[in-house]
């Protein structure tokens, strides 16, 4: 009888998916030709937690009003060929077994993760989303009490919105979400420098910003914020200085995604809750917000001793330009210059084993890259037929999560990059567009392979042919604007009609170059001086949100 009531309270507890140990998950869309949609759940559990169950699940839709066909929740499928592609969803770093046994996610082991897919079918919504927008959620994770920065316990919201143009129906279907190039990873060694990456994309060349968002429980219509613990905040993921001098606090680019944190504090396993979200602008009109709630532990690596007896290391890469002699991850070009470069990635250490050098892997992403890295003409972004290769071609790494294509060095490697842009690789409007390239560079160390992220950011500016609109482009950045004298002896005023909360200006010449850079916050009036010599400058304005403006002035 006892055994019985103890199966009983299993299935109740343990059910479905919200049982098994789920701490994070996102939500995505794709739009389709036909001018419906697909759905994707992603959903990210503790391999170490009861598996629950894999059948379908809902995805609920609020918002006023609702889709004018009446759809108010959409059914997801397990995605059982994807699972099963991928090794059964185990997120666990591939590592050679010259180091040590290699972790699994069927062996439970400590701090692995393990991915569970869904699908819906195809769906139609017609209307227009409101103002606030419709949103899409998901209730399955358990866990939230074990984490080191957040109080309370609860199912944690997984939750996308989808916005949309004013006066266009979403039967048109003119955009997909934000996407995720790869699957999380998680685990991470105290004591290391940490640069990772959200490496989202578009692939349909929306704008993005990247900023850290609440993890929260409830509802999509009345969510409620985990609060944080003494020490923690919105700014503060991880443990900050006061805890430990050499800390690093924790920072997300709002640009291209970018993370770095260092946690020297604490000891054993801690569990890191972060929500980072993804904002989609197309004219400065947000299409869509999706965010990714996900762990970060940090461990205490005593697993980062390689057989010679040295510390196992970082890989690194080479910053691929020079700005007046100085290294550098960024560049600019006019539309219609070629980008050539190389990308050389580097592990320095000797393990003792073998050749004596470790096995470096680089990954690529971003949606100005060919599909399959080598063709030009199988790019991403629609209407794109001039997309960014390499030279040589890649191996398809059945390893990694997804499976993806790759480049394997011995200790140093080194891949070549072509691009030849064109006007195309501007914005809608005409104007200078940034394109990042994020690259994703590892070894081989067993238990926990050393992993880096950079990313290579490439301006591509108007040339003459190009048909560059100079105007204010965006008024949703500023409803009045106006900037004086124009022509101007160097210094000039831009006025808004209001204070904002930050503003970004950057100044470029004629040949795309970016001359200057500057912040301001809660300001209404722009003081600048363009330091370079006389002739026609671009101004781009752009405030936390990611709206734009652009200006042209004129140095005499």
């Amino acid at each position: 009888m006892k055994k019985i009531l103890l199966v009983i309270m299993l299935f109740v507890v343990f059910g479905s998916i919200q049982a098994g140990h789920i701490q994070g998950g996102d939500i995505t869309w794709e739009c389709l030709s036909n001018g419906k949609f697909i759905f994707y759940m992603n959903m990210y559990r503790d391999c170490s937690g009861i598996q629950g169950s894999r059948g379908s699940e809902v995805i609920t839709i609020t918002g006023s009003p609702l889709p004018t066909n009446g759809v108010a929740s959409i059914t997801m499928n397990f995605n059982t060929q994807l699972f099963n592609a991928n090794n059964q969803g185990d997120l666990t770093q591939y590592c050679s077994s010259s180091y040590g046994t290699q972790p699994s996610c069927a062996n439970g082991s400590v701090g692995i993760y393990q991915f569970l897919p869904y699908i819906s079918d195809t769906i139609q919504l017609t209307g227009t989303p409101p103002a606030l927008g419709w949103h899409f959620s998901y209730s399955p994770a358990c866990c939230s009490g074990m984490s080191v920065n957040l109080n309370g316990t609860g199912r944690t919201l997984i939750l996308s919105k989808m916005f949309g143009l004013p006066n266009l129906t979403m039967d048109t279907c003119y955009f997909s979400s934000p996407r995720f190039a790869e699957f999380p990873s998680t685990r991470f060694c105290r004591k290391d420098t940490i640069d990772y990456s959200v490496a989202a994309y578009s692939n349909f060349g929306d704008s993005l910003t990247f900023s850290n968002a609440r993890v929260v429980s409830g509802s999509a219509s009345s969510p409620t914020p985990y609060p944080f613990k003494s020490g923690f905040s919105i700014n503060s993921i991880t443990p900050g200085t006061a805890s430990n001098v050499n800390n690093i606090p924790y920072t997300l680019n709002s640009r291209n995604g970018d993370i770095r944190f260092s946690v020297h504090s604490g000891a054993g396993l801690g569990n890191y809750m972060t929500n980072s979200q993804i904002d989609a602008y197309r004219s400065g009109v947000r299409l869509a917000s999706i965010s990714r709630v996900m762990p970060i532990l940090i461990q205490s690596c005593g697993l980062d001793t390689i057989p010679s007896g040295a510390q196992n290391t970082v890989p690194k890469l080479t910053p691929p330009f020079s700005i007046n002699g100085v290294p550098s991850y960024s560049t600019s070009v006019v539309a219609g210059s070629s980008v050539n470069l190389t990308v050389h990635y580097y592990d320095n250490d000797i393990t003792g084993v073998g050749t004596g050098r470790q096995e470096i892997t680089l990954v690529p992403s971003g949606e100005s890259l060919s599909r399959d890295l080598i063709n030009a003409g199988n790019c991403l972004l629609p209407n794109d037929t001039s997309c960014a290769t390499f030279t040589f071609a890649p191996i398809l790494d059945t390893n990694l999560r997804p499976v993806r294509y790759a480049y394997k060095a011995l200790g140093v490697g080194y891949a070549f990059l072509n691009w030849n842009t064109d006007c195309d690789d501007l914005t809608r409007a005409g104007i200078a567009k940034t394109h990042y390239f994020t690259f994703k560079i590892f070894d081989d160390h067993c238990p926990l392979p050393k992993t880096t992220y950079k990313t290579v950011a490439v301006t591509v500016t108007p040339s003459p042919s190009c048909n560059v609109i100079t105007s204010l482009q965006n008024v949703n950045l500023m409803q009045k604007i106006s900037l004086y004298p124009n022509p101007t002896n160097g210094q000039f005023n831009i006025t808004l009609g209001a204070a904002v909360d930050f503003v970004e200006v950057q100044i470029r010449n004629i040949q795309g170059q970016l001359v200057q850079e500057q912040q301001f916050k809660n300001q209404s009036n722009l003081e600048l001086n363009i330091e370079g010599k006389a002739g026609v400058y671009f101004i781009q304005m752009r405030n936390e949100k990611g709206e734009t403006a652009n200006l042209k002035v004129v140095k005499q």
